[in-house]
């Protein structure tokens, strides 16, 4: 009997571990409400390296409207028309479902020719950085196997 109960014991415990793992494996792959400040923060931070190292096919990806305007001004950072983002620092996240709210401290390089034609008042405002809002939407077009496989897509318009 005690060795009936150690060998059910031990199935149990195998099987408690083994859907201990599935669902953690699946808090890391899949957003499920709970756990999207981790995939956006993570996406937005894939885009804006994606933009800061000059790979503007890639940063599109991350675009979810005006991909062709947010392809040019990565392309003038790269080809050194403009300034490029130094650095950037996720401030604030707001998520209201579907949608999501980033408050984003950016820094550009100062040392950049496009910004010598600056007034001082303009330069010492770049260099300290500014924050800018962004809205992301959670985009479930893409599949894997039979679960959707959520990217966070940037939906602002350029300017």
């Amino acid at each position: 009997m005690k060795e009936k109960i150690k060998k059910n014991w031990k199935f149990f415990s195998c099987i408690l571990g083994i859907l201990t793992l599935m669902i953690l494996y699946f808090l890391f792959v899949y957003d499920i409400g709970i756990n999207s400040a981790y995939f956006i923060k993570r996406d937005f931070q894939n885009a804006f390296l994606a933009r800061k190292t000059g790979n503007c096919d890639l940063f599109k990806e991350y675009i979810y409207t005006d991909k062709d305007k947010w392809g040019e001004r990565c392309i003038k950072e790269k080809d050194g028309d403009d300034a490029p983002i130094k650095e950037f620092i996720i401030k604030d996240i707001t998520i209201k479902k579907d949608h999501a709210f980033l408050q984003v401290h950016l820094k550009r390089d100062i040392r950049h020719p496009a910004m010598l034609k600056l007034n001082p008042q303009q330069m010492e405002f770049i260099e300290r950085g500014y924050v800018v809002n962004y809205d992301l939407i959670k985009d479930n077009s893409t599949k894997f196997l039979f679960l959707p496989k959520t990217r966070w897509l940037i939906k602002n318009e350029a300017r």
